[in-house]
C-alpha cells in the first residue's frame, strides 16, 4: 500500500552553475534506411536520399485498419518485450568509459568549446535578472542535444538493433541512427563516402569522432539551410547544410566581423532558426522494418512524428504555409523548448555575445537547454561522469534533471468530476488534458505516462489503490508497459497512456528496425487535432476505437470500483517516464558492451516516473 505525497517542488536553477569553474576556463581556453550517404553537390550537404515510398502520407497507423480503429488481437495477447531478442549467452564486459572530449574542429564544423569563447557567460555578462546563467552555450550543455551520441540509451538501442539485424545491414544501421545524433561527424564524413560507425562513437579518438560525440552540437543546427524544411525529404534526417560557412541565427542584423575573425563563420539572418520545420528535419522519424535478409520492407512506421503532430494541432504556427495557417494556440516548437522568458515569466534580454564589449542587448533571446521529458538522462551521466564523459559537471546535470520535472509539470492537468459513493461502490471521472503541441507521451515510443489511484479513510489511511511505483520505478499493474484502460473497475487496473509496437509477423517487439505497426498507440492527441487535419493518418490513434471520450487534446478515464466502508478521499496522480525496466532488460538480452552498462547504471539511477499532476476530491 501507499499514502498520498504532496507534488514535490521544482528544483530551484544555481545562480552559480559548475561550468564556472576549471571547467567553465577550460571551454573559455580553447530511420529510414537509404544504400547511399553521400554529400550534395556544389554548396551544400544533405542527409541521405529519402525513397519515395516513404511519405507522412503513407505511414498508415495499420495496414488494415483507418485511424483511431483497433487491431483484432488484444493489446494484452503478446509476451513482454524482452522476448524480442534472443538469450546469446552470459553478459559481456560492460562497456568500457568514453574517451575523454577534446575540443576539435574538423572541415566546416567545431565543437561547442570555439562558440564558449563568446557565448558563454562569464561573472555578470549573459545571466538574466535572477543572476542564472541564460548562455547560449551555458544552457546547451545542460540539455539532451549536447549528450545525443552519449546517451547510454541510445548507445544501448544502437548496439541492439546491429546485434538483431543481418550483418549486412549493419553498416546502414550505422549511418541511420548517427544521422541526427551525429549530424556534424556524420555529414563530414560523407564528404569522403564514410560512414559514423558506432565504435567511433564509444571508442574512437579521431577528430572527427570527438566531433561525432559533442552531439547536436553548435555549428551543426546552426548551419542547417531553409532549402526544404518541412518537406518529406527533409524528415529523418534530411537536413541540408551549406559549405559557405554561413551560421544561420534569429537575428536579422548581426556583427559579423568578430566571428569572422575568431573562427572563420560569418552569423547570417535565418528565419527558419525559429520555425517548427527546423526542429521537424529530426523529430520526424519515418523507417521500414528489416525483413530476415536485412533488406528494408512493410509499411512505413511512423517511429517518432513529434513534427506531424504539432503540424496537426492548435499549435501549428502561420509559417507552416502548406496547411492552412496559425492555429488558435500557435506556437513553434522553440516557443515552449527554447523559452525567451525567465523562470518568473519576464522577457529575456541580454547580449548575445560576450565579446567584443558594447554590443546591444537583444530580444527575443532564447534559452538553448531545449528541454524535453527525459529527467532520466542527466541523471544517468551525473551519477558516472568518468564512464559517460559529459561536457557538463554533473551539479549542471542535476540541475537539468531539476528543470525537465518542472517542465513535465506544466505539460497536463488532472482533475476529477462527480465523485461519489452509492451503494459501495465508488463512481468518478480522472480528467486528463495535454497541454501540449503534440501527442503526449511524444517522440521515442517507450515513454509512457500512468495515472496512480488510492481511497483514504478521513484519517488518511489507504483503503484501496493501485499505480503507485515502487522506489525504483516499477508498476506492477503494467508489466506489457502500456494497456488502455476506460473504464477502472478494480484495484489491479492501472490507466496509462504509451505506445506498444507489432514486428512483421505480429509478435510484440521494441526493436524500432523491426517495427511494421502500432498494437496500440493511445498517446493523448494534442488539442486541435482532426482526422480531416495535415498528417492525420501517421499520427492517429490505434487502439481507442471503442472509448468515446477519447478526442483531442486528452482523455477521461472512468472508476466504478467497490470500496470498503469508510472511504472518504480519492487521490490521483499523473505520471511520466522515460521508459521501463522491462525495456531495459530486454536491452540487455542483446548480450553488448553497451546494453550491460546500461542495465548496470539502471540498478543504481533506475528510470524512475515524474509526477506530473495531482487531483483529490471528497466522497
Amino acid at each position: 500500500m501507499f499514502t498520498k505525497r504532496p507534488m514535490p517542488a521544482p528544483k530551484p536553477t544555481p545562480t552559480s552553475t559548475p561550468t564556472e569553474s576549471g571547467a567553465r576556463l577550460a571551454l573559455v581556453a580553447f530511420a529510414l534506411f537509404a544504400c547511399s550517404d553521400g554529400a550534395a553537390s556544389n554548396d551544400t550537404s544533405t542527409a541521405d536520399a529519402v525513397p519515395p515510398a516513404a511519405t507522412p502520407d503513407a505511414a498508415r497507423p495499420t495496414p488494415d485498419t483507418g485511424p483511431g480503429e483497433t487491431d483484432a488481437r488484444p493489446a494484452d495477447a503478446a509476451p513482454p518485450p524482452d522476448a524480442a531478442l534472443p538469450d546469446l549467452g552470459p553478459p559481456p564486459e560492460p562497456l568500457a568509459a568514453l574517451p575523454h572530449a577534446n575540443p576539435v574542429s574538423v572541415g566546416r564544423f567545431m565543437t561547442h568549446e570555439a562558440c564558449a569563447f563568446c557565448h558563454l557567460g562569464i561573472g555578470d555578462l549573459l545571466r538574466d535578472a535572477d543572476g542564472i546563467d541564460i548562455s547560449p552555450v551555458g544552457t546547451f550543455l545542460m540539455g539532451a542535444m549536447a549528450h545525443s551520441a552519449r546517451d547510454p540509451y541510445y548507445l544501448a538501442a544502437f548496439a541492439a538493433e546491429m546485434a538483431a539485424a543481418p550483418a549486412s545491414a549493419r553498416e546502414d544501421i550505422e549511418a541511420t541512427c548517427t544521422r541526427c545524433h551525429a549530424p556534424a561527424a556524420r555529414v563530414e564524413k560523407a564528404e569522403d563516402g564514410e560512414h559514423v560507425r558506432f565504435d567511433d562513437l564509444v571508442a574512437g579518438t579521431a577528430d572527427v569522432d570527438h566531433l561525432a560525440r559533442d552531439g547536436v552540437t553548435c555549428t551543426a543546427c546552426h548551419q542547417i539551410r531553409a532549402d526544404g524544411l518541412g518537406t518529406p525529404n527533409s524528415f529523418t534526417g534530411g537536413y541540408r547544410m551549406g559549405k559557405d560557412r554561413l551560421i544561420y541565427g534569429p537575428y536579422t542584423d548581426p556583427f559579423v566581423v568578430p566571428m569572422q575573425n575568431h573562427v572563420n563563420y560569418t552569423p547570417t539572418g535565418g528565419a527558419h532558426m525559429a520555425r517548427s520545420a527546423l526542429c521537424g528535419t529530426c523529430h520526424t522519424v519515418l523507417t521500414r522494418p528489416l525483413d530476415a535478409a536485412g533488406t528494408p520492407t512493410g509499411p512505413v512506421f511512423p517511429e517518432q512524428a513529434t513534427y506531424l503532430e504539432w503540424r496537426n494541432s492548435n499549435f501549428r504556427t502561420a509559417d507552416e504555409e502548406d496547411h492552412g495557417g496559425a492555429g488558435t494556440a500557435a506556437r513553434s516548437c522553440q516557443d515552449c523548448h527554447m523559452p525567451s522568458v525567465d523562470h518568473q515569466g519576464r522577457p529575456l534580454e541580454t547580449i548575445v555575445s560576450i565579446r567584443p564589449g558594447g554590443l546591444n542587448a537583444r530580444t527575443p533571446f532564447r534559452r538553448h537547454d531545449i528541454l524535453g521529458g527525459n529527467a532520466w538522462l542527466p541523471r544517468l551521466l551525473a551519477a558516472d561522469p568518468e564512464m559517460w564523459q559529459s561536457p557538463a559537471e554533473p551539479g549542471l546535470l542535476e540541475a537539468s534533471a531539476g528543470e525537465t520535472e518542472a517542465f513535465l509539470r506544466a505539460a497536463a492537468t488532472l482533475r476529477i468530476g462527480d465523485a461519489a459513493i452509492a451503494d459501495g461502490v465508488l463512481t468518478a471521472t480522472a480528467i486528463v488534458q495535454n497541454l501540449t503541441g503534440h501527442k503526449l507521451p511524444t517522440g521515442y515510443p517507450t515513454r509512457r505516462m500512468f495515472l496512480s489511484w488510492q481511497v483514504l479513510d478521513a484519517s488518511g489511511a489507504v483503503l484501496l489503490g493501485a499505480g503507485e511505483p515502487d522506489a525504483d520505478g516499477r508498476v506492477a499493474a503494467l508489466v506489457h508497459g502500456v494497456n488502455h484502460v476506460d473504464r477502472v473497475t478494480s484495484a489491479d487496473q492501472v490507466p496509462a497512456w504509451g505506445t506498444r509496437i507489432d514486428d512483421l509477423e505480429g509478435r510484440e517487439t521494441h526493436l524500432l528496425l523491426k517495427a511494421a505497426r502500432w498494437r496500440l498507440d493511445n498517446r493523448l492527441l494534442p488539442q486541435g487535432w482532426r482526422a480531416d487535419g495535415p498528417d492525420a493518418e501517421t499520427t492517429a490513434s490505434v487502439g481507442v476505437a471503442d472509448d468515446a471520450d477519447f478526442e483531442a487534446g486528452g482523455d477521461r478515464v472512468h472508476f466504478a470500483v467497490p470500496v470498503p466502508a469508510g472511504a472518504a478521499r480519492l487521490v490521483l496522480r499523473l505520471w511520466m517516464q522515460p521508459t521501463t525496466h522491462e525495456v531495459v532488460k530486454a536491452l540487455a538480452q542483446a548480450r553488448t558492451p553497451a546494453g550491460e552498462r546500461l542495465r548496470q547504471a539502471s540498478e543504481t539511477t533506475p528510470p524512475r516516473p515524474v509526477p506530473m499532476a495531482d487531483a483529490e476530491a471528497s466522497l
